[in-house]
């Protein structure tokens, strides 16, 4: 196994949903394992909830309220600058990628 993840930063997520592609762009804080930052996606902002990291596992909730109210569960493997996993919404499940923005 590599060194722990660096999640600290700015991400462009990709969820691959029955609608389509849906981009988002995560902002991420780093205190010890736990993670804090927003969400950002269909031009609304919301902080996440329960931010963790475990290695390189990452993992964190968000409210969704666009385009109607969901309670979404992100876990993805940082590797790198990239990451992907597993969203969960409801009793579905989606896969997301995502790269950090060096810039």
């Amino acid at each position: 196994m590599s060194e722990n993840a660096a999640p600290e930063g700015t991400w462009n997520i990709t969820v691959k949903g029955p609608t389509g592609k849906e981009v988002t762009v995560l902002e991420l804080q780093r205190d010890g394992d736990t993670l804090t930052g927003t969400q950002t996606g269909r031009g609304v902002s919301t902080p996440i909830e329960n931010g963790k990291v475990e290695g390189n596992t990452v993992s964190w909730t968000q409210q969704v309220t666009k385009p109607m109210k969901l309670n979404v569960t992100f876990i993805g493997e940082i590797t790198g600058n990239d990451i992907a996993g597993k969203v969960k919404v409801g009793m579905m499940s989606h896969k997301f990628s995502g790269s950090k923005d060096l810039g």
